[in-house]
């Protein structure tokens, strides 16, 4: 088991909990570690790739599948206390959005669209349809509007 697993789910924990033999769980897990890098701002050492659900790291994909049980792991905060008081105000996000699997995959990719390509509200809503027609751009100008009310879009 790597240190990084554990401290990966340590903060992920904080969130939500997860089981890493779990699909959705692990996918999950990549896109609240993608908000919190480019949402939020707290670097957490990974890069991230578009792929089939938007934002995908294969490096965090790695940790995942290193930790088969989750349940007595410690939880773990930042050493630093700016850190701590920005992951605490993402902890408050997705209690208050409380989002589900298909939500958390729009977030994530509104802002790597975002982000990526520097796109404003409409270049994105369209570009993100044409990805994944799935979703309707209303529901994605939703997901959009929850992301910018919380100032994640910045």
């Amino acid at each position: 088991m790597s240190n990084k697993s554990e401290a990966i789910f340590g903060l992920l924990k904080r969130i939500k909990e997860f089981d890493s033999n779990n699909f959705e769980d692990r996918l999950f897990a990549q896109k609240i570690c993608y908000i919190l890098q480019k949402g939020f701002g707290l670097d957490l050492g990974y890069k991230f790739k578009w792929y089939v659900y938007g934002p995908y790291s294969s490096d965090l994909a790695t940790n995942l599948y290193k930790i088969n049980d989750t349940s007595n792991l410690e939880l773990i905060e930042f050493k630093s206390e700016e850190n701590e008081k920005i992951f605490k105000t993402a902890i408050d996000f997705f209690k208050i959005t409380k989002p589900n699997i298909d939500e958390i995959e729009l977030f994530a990719s509104i802002l790597y669209i975002r982000k990526n390509c520097n796109f404003d509200m409409d270049e994105t809503i369209d570009a993100l349809h044409r990805r994944k027609p799935k979703f309707s751009k209303n529901e994605i100008k939703k997901a959009w509007d929850k992301l910018n009310e919380n100032k994640l879009l910045d």
